[in-house]
Formats: structure tokens, sequence, C-alpha cells
């Protein structure tokens, strides 16, 4: 996948998923997920944020690697409950089961591209 530009949209869905990992886990749970992810798939040069936005798959794997089935679930509630209600991110595509998270993503980074031109 390749991004040339920023999404509001994108970003916005970014903040909302990890604030809603971040509320469900507890920061000490976050916080040890995400130091995994960087350390065993992201690499220090990558943070979770980025890995969102930008590789949605990578992100996607890690957590579901992470948690199990778990991670998937809590992905599919986020999006569902939080992201998909959003007033700022119109037709937002529907999160289901693992590997929605690259299509999701790239549907609003288009909307961004085309909001931007």
């Amino acid at each position: 996948m390749k991004i040339t530009k920023y999404s509001p949209s994108a970003g916005e869905a970014t903040d909302v998923l990890l604030t809603g990992l971040k509320e469900i886990l507890g920061t000490f749970a976050f916080e040890a997920v995400v130091r995994e992810m960087r350390g065993e798939y992201l690499g220090e040069q990558m943070d979770v944020h980025d890995a969102v936005m930008y590789r949605p798959d990578l992100f996607e794997r890690a957590l579901t690697s992470i948690l199990g089935e778990i991670g998937e679930r809590l992905l599919v509630y986020i999006w569902q409950s939080r992201i998909s209600l959003e007033p700022d991110l119109p037709a937002v595509p529907k999160y289901e089961k693992s590997g929605d998270l690259a299509n999701c993503m790239e549907a609003l980074l288009a909307k961004g591209d085309e909001s931007l031109r």
C-alpha cells in the first residue's frame, strides 16, 4: 500500500483505535503490548501510531500475535462501537474480521487523498 498524503480521517480513526485499546487494556498492559510490538514486529524506528496508519496489516498481525483471538475481538469492538460512530468520520468502512484493518485504513486514506485534491 503506497501512502503519500496525510488523511485527517485516518489519523482520527488511528487515535480513536489506540485510545480505545489503552482504555480497555489499561495503561500498563497497553504499554507492554506496544513495547512487544516495537521489539518484535515494528522495529524501533516505527511507532505504533504510524503502524496503524501506514502498515495496518503489520499492526493487526502484531496485535493478534501478541493477544491472540482477543486482539482481533478488541479491534472489531473498538471499530464498531467507537470509530464507526464518530460523527467526523463519514462512511467509515466496516471492520468485522482479521484482515479488515488494512482495507479500512486504505479506504480512509483514499478519502483523505480525494479531499486534498
